[in-house]
């Protein structure tokens, strides 16, 4: 699949999947893409959404069409995770995201915005790095920490992943969320 999509074997390719709006990120990461035009690395893009053709014709302006490639929607998304070295996830909101868990699952090293939610699975250094939401120039600098990083600490991070996903606690993020929402209550009705 490599050599289709012409990927050269000094590219680090970072997989977004996932849908194609606004809110998930699409255009920090055109941006940031923009920034790190002349580094080794690829941009594949899965899924569809509201605003696909607006990220298109952006990737056409800034001729980053050799650096971001929108693969469309496919059930085969093992496929993508296999040829893949990074996960990244720029969204500006999210619930759990299951995404990263599938991701963490196929052992990925994960960058992932630092918002509500994703540092319970994606811990800084260890299995992943988080930057700050919305801030184009520190995604850039996780991109090219993890461009620049070996190998190995690719592989560890990734194996990291692995093991945080299989040691997750279910009850402690139900009990969590419980908590949160017994307050948020409490607060609402003034006790």
């Amino acid at each position: 699949m490599k050599r289709e999509l012409k990927i050269r074997p000094e590219e680090k390719i970072f997989l977004f999947i996932g849908l194609l709006n606004w809110r998930k990120g699409i255009d920090l990461l055109i941006q940031a893409a923009h920034l790190l035009r002349d580094k080794p690395l690829r941009f594949l893009i899965v899924g569809h959404g509201p605003q696909e053709s607006i990220f298109k014709k952006e990737i056409q302006k800034l001729k980053l069409d050799d650096r971001v490639q929108f693969m469309g929607n496919t059930t085969k998304v093992g496929l993508f995770y296999s040829l893949s070295d990074v996960f990244i996830l720029p969204s500006r909101g999210e619930g759990l995201p299951g995404v990263i868990m599938e991701a963490m699952a196929y052992g990925k090293p994960i960058i992932a915005s630092n918002i509500p939610c994703i540092p319970e699975l994606v811990t800084e250094n260890y299995n992943g790095q988080l930057f700050q939401d919305g801030n184009v120039l520190d995604l850039v600098n996780k991109i090219e920490k993890a461009i620049n990083e070996g190998d190995f600490s690719t592989r560890e991070k990734g194996e990291n992943s692995l093991k945080k996903i299989q040691e997750f606690d279910w009850e402690k993020v139900k009990n969590q969320y419980l908590s949160f929402y017994e307050e948020m209550i409490s607060h609402a009705c003034g006790k």
